[in-house]
C-alpha cells in the first residue's frame, strides 16, 4: 500500500521514522561515512520554516519531505504520485485558479535544465479552502557520472509578500484616482532640477497636463521666480 508522509514521518511505517527516512536519504548518495550525521541533518530539516521535498529522477518517486512541507501543502507527501501527476493530487494552481502546468513545476524544470531554477506564481489550493502562494526552488543532484539522480524542491509561503503587493496596487490606484480628480499637484525633481514627476489635476490650472513637465528643467519653467529656483537648486 502507499505510504503517507506527514510532518516528516511516514505514517504506518513499522520502523522508527528517523531510521526509515535516513535509509531513504542514504539512497540519495550520502556516503556511508556520513550516515552517523543523518539524524542531526534530518532534525535540522524538520525545523526549517521552508518546505523541502525530494524525489528520485527521472520519474519523480518520492524520497523525503519535511514538516514544513505538510504545513504548507495542508497534506502529507505521497509516494504513489509520479511526475506528470503532481498538480491534481497536491492541488497546485496558478494565481488565476487554473491547474499549474506540469511542465513548469520545479521538479520537471530542474530535471530538464540540469540547474537550480526558481518557479513563481504557484498557489496551493488546500483542502480546507485556503490558498497559499509559494515560491519554489528546484535543484538537481548528480552522481559521479554527471547523471541527475534526484531533485530537491524547496518552497516558501509568500502570503505576506503577495498581500503587500496587492495592498500596494490598491494604494497606487487610490493615489492615481486622487491625482486625476483632486485639485492637487504631485511634483518632484532630481538633484539637477529636472522634473521627474508631474502629476495631478491641479496642473490644468497652470496650463499643463499630467506628465507633460517630466524631463524639463525647473530653471526654465520657473524663470523669473527666484524663490522657486532657489528651492530646487
Amino acid at each position: 500500500r502507499a505510504w503517507r508522509h506527514e510532518a516528516g514521518h511516514e505514517v504506518g511505517a513499522r520502523r522508527g521514522p528517523v531510521r526509515r527516512v535516513a535509509r531513504r536519504v542514504a539512497l540519495c548518495g550520502v556516503p556511508s561515512s556520513g550516515t552517523a550525521e543523518l539524524p542531526l541533518l534530518l532534525s535540522i530539516l524538520e525545523e526549517l520554516p521552508i518546505g523541502v521535498w525530494v524525489a528520485r529522477a527521472p520519474d519523480g518517486e518520492f524520497v523525503y519531505a519535511n514538516r514544513a512541507f505538510g504545513a504548507i501543502m495542508g497534506m502529507g507527501a505521497r509516494d504513489d504520485v509520479r511526475a506528470g501527476g503532481y498538480a491534481p493530487v497536491y492541488h497546485i494552481e496558478d494565481r488565476a485558479g487554473r491547474p499549474f502546468p506540469e511542465e513548469r513545476l520545479p521538479f520537471v524544470q530542474a530535471l530538464q535544465r540540469r540547474e537550480t531554477i526558481i518557479v513563481e506564481g504557484i498557489v496551493i489550493a488546500r483542502e480546507d479552502g485556503t490558498r497559499v502562494p509559494v515560491r519554489a526552488f528546484g535543484k538537481p543532484l548528480f552522481d559521479d557520472a554527471g547523471a541527475v539522480t534526484h531533485v530537491v524542491v524547496a518552497f516558501r509561503d509568500i502570503s505576506a509578500e503577495v498581500e503587500a503587493e496587492a495592498a500596494s496596487v490598491v494604494a497606487k490606484h487610490k493615489l492615481q484616482t486622487a491625482l486625476q480628480h483632486a485639485p492637487i499637484i504631485l511634483f518632484a525633481t532630481d538633484v539637477a532640477g529636472v522634473v521627474t514627476v508631474s502629476e495631478g489635476a491641479g496642473l490644468k490650472a497652470m496650463g499643463y497636463e499630467s506628465g507633460e513637465l517630466v524631463g524639463q528643467s525647473t530653471v526654465k519653467l520657473f524663470e523669473g521666480n527666484a524663490k522657486v529656483i532657489e528651492n530646487h537648486m
